[in-house]
């Protein structure tokens, strides 16, 4: 239990036996949305409740420990990383069924992936902060195919444009926020990848921006090329 909440841990390292842990229990995530389609069809409501209280969870779970262990610190606890922003609007979506939170959370999704493939500072499976990075990220990918089983959602070109649009306040939010709280909202300071780190600012923006925007037509693309699998029925 110490070692679970403690604050003195190593992150884990790209392609370590933590990293496979991780990617292995979201494969198997994913095999497990394929493979329920038709339980999740049927009782939609019972399984929405789930994430939901799951989601919840991670949330107690995220902000506890920064809370006990940091006393909250506003350059790293706030809500303002994507996976969290997306993760809340998650919730949101989970309560209210509301297509317009999906249609800008969905696309928002795309960044987990990134994250599951090139993990920055992330605490390891024993500790608290790895099983809430696990399940923020495991949701916010699989959450708009379950809304697509199991309540028919999809992403359109318009919701495309859409949260484009809110990508872009989403980012010059942050670069206003950063130097107020000495953060890394978005990692738009301290880049997750050593190469990224000497672009200047003006270039690295935009190229954030336009990275995202083919990322979010790539999964437009992808996800309505693959949502009959994940439905079964087309």
């Amino acid at each position: 239990m110490e070692r679970f909440w403690s604050i003195d841990v190593d992150y884990i390292e790209l392609f370590s036996v933590s990293h496979l842990f991780y990617f292995t229990v979201f494969i198997l995530c994913i095999i497990g949305l394929i493979r329920f389609r038709e339980s999740i069809r049927r009782n939609s409501n019972a399984w929405r409740f789930t994430i939901l209280v799951v989601s919840i969870f991670q949330q107690f779970l995220l902000y506890g420990w920064y809370a006990d262990q940091m006393g909250y610190p506003l350059n790293e606890a706030l809500p303002l990383h994507i996976s969290r922003v997306s993760l809340i609007l998650g919730i949101v979506y989970l309560i209210t069924l509301d297509k317009r939170v999906m249609n800008v959370m969905g696309y928002f999704s795309v960044f987990a992936y990134l994250s599951f493939l090139a993990p920055a500072k992330i605490h390891p499976p024993f500790h608290a902060l790895g099983w809430s990075y696990l399940i923020n990220h495991v949701i916010t990918i699989l959450l708009p195919y379950f809304a697509s089983i199991a309540y028919d959602w999809h992403p359109t070109k318009e919701s495309l444009k859409r949260a484009f649009i809110w990508l872009i306040v989403y980012t010059v939010a942050m670069l206003i926020i950063n130097p107020l709280v000495d953060g890394n909202y978005f990692y738009l300071t301290d880049r997750p990848l050593g190469f990224l780190q000497p672009i200047p600012m003006v270039i690295y923006v935009p190229g954030v921006l336009l990275a995202g925007l083919l990322m979010f037509w790539m999964y437009y693309y992808g996800f309505n090329r693959l949502k009959g699998y994940f439905r079964g029925r087309e």
